[in-house]
């Protein structure tokens, strides 16, 4: 029975990180309190899969024994690429909003360009 407890919080923690990106833009409170949105590696809003997988993976750190290797695996992957492992596996990257402005500006120009 703890397992299943155990199991329900780590998925209902990866659905709350997912639906909060997906309806607020890539906001959960937390990047909301800290000025940051989640976004796609192009720069426009993640598919709900792919924050589906990000969040999940982050569920994999609370893990009793896999979770702390995945940490320190996330930690170095962030320090030597800059990248950690669930924007690896999510396709995404957490930008502050207004770099997530001039980057979207920076699309509709080309796009804008491009017609």
């Amino acid at each position: 029975m703890p397992f299943v407890r155990k199991t329900s919080i780590l998925l209902l923690w990866a659905v709350y990180g997912t639906l909060c990106c997906e309806i607020t833009g890539g906001m959960t409170l937390g990047k909301y309190c800290g000025k940051m949105c989640v976004l796609d590696r192009d720069g426009t809003k993640p598919s709900i899969m792919y924050l589906g997988l990000r969040e999940l993976t982050k569920a994999m750190y609370l893990q009793p024994l896999a979770g702390p290797v995945l940490m320190i695996v996330s930690l170095g992957m962030y320090l030597v690429r800059g990248v950690t492992l669930h924007d690896l596996i999510g396709r995404t990257r957490v930008v502050y909003l207004g770099q997530a402005k001039r980057i979207r500006a920076e699309q509709e120009a080309q796009y804008e360009r491009e017609r």
